[in-house]
């Protein structure tokens, strides 16, 4: 009732989802959107979407849905949430290797200011806490699946890849010259790396 209004219109939705409990409700939500009127490239969204299960990717991609995945409380707040709901499902927050897997373009946020706008590709490849603990070293990606998810995967998911998220002529020149190469450092020391000198529209900032 309150969706298909919005899905006929052909406005993009992106829903704030946690859980796989509320990861169903959304599901179900835009699986039956599809069934009633369908849209082929509708890359409706959901957000957060910290505790999918594996079938539900599947589902998301099968109805043309993208998880937005808030991934950085992983490494702020890992034993907080191994707290609350065991270390066993925290080894599944945010399932980057799953949506690689199932080929499911997906990206990452902070919701600053909830969590420092800081390197997010370092949690997709290390799986390390602030503490140390790992938490799902099978669910780590490499660097290079983890920067698409913050570059031209990112740009997908918002309508934007016609001008953002490639070095390609056309586009917005907006980048950042870095002090190493993340591709090439340890995981665990992206973090750290310095960001030299940012250019947005070609401009130096």
């Amino acid at each position: 009732e309150k969706i298909l209004p919005i899905h006929k219109a052909g406005w993009q939705m992106a829903i704030h989802a946690n859980g796989d409990g509320g990861i169903e409700i959304v599901t179900q939500a835009y699986e039956r959107l599809q069934q009633l009127h369908p849209r082929p490239n509708a890359r409706h969204l959901v957000i957060h979407c910290q505790y999918p299960s594996y079938s539900q990717l599947q589902r998301l991609k099968a109805a043309g849905a993208y998880p937005c995945f808030f991934i950085s409380p992983l490494y702020h707040w890992g034993e907080i949430h191994a707290g609350y709901v065991g270390a066993d499902r925290v080894a599944r927050f945010c399932p980057c290797h799953d949506a690689d897997e199932l080929g499911l373009p997906y990206n990452l946020h902070t919701d600053a200011p909830i969590t420092p706008v800081d390197p997010l590709i370092q949690v997709c490849t290390a799986r390390t806490s602030r503490k140390g603990t790992v938490y799902g070293p099978d669910q780590a990606v490499t660097v290079m699946s983890a920067l698409k998810a913050v570059t031209i995967h990112a740009a997908f998911l918002n309508f934007e890849e016609h001008v953002k998220g490639s070095l390609t002529p056309g586009k917005y020149a907006d980048m950042v010259l870095l002090a190493e190469n993340p591709l090439t450092v340890a995981p665990e020391h992206i973090k750290d790396i310095a960001v030299l000198r940012t250019y947005v529209g070609g401009a130096v900032v």
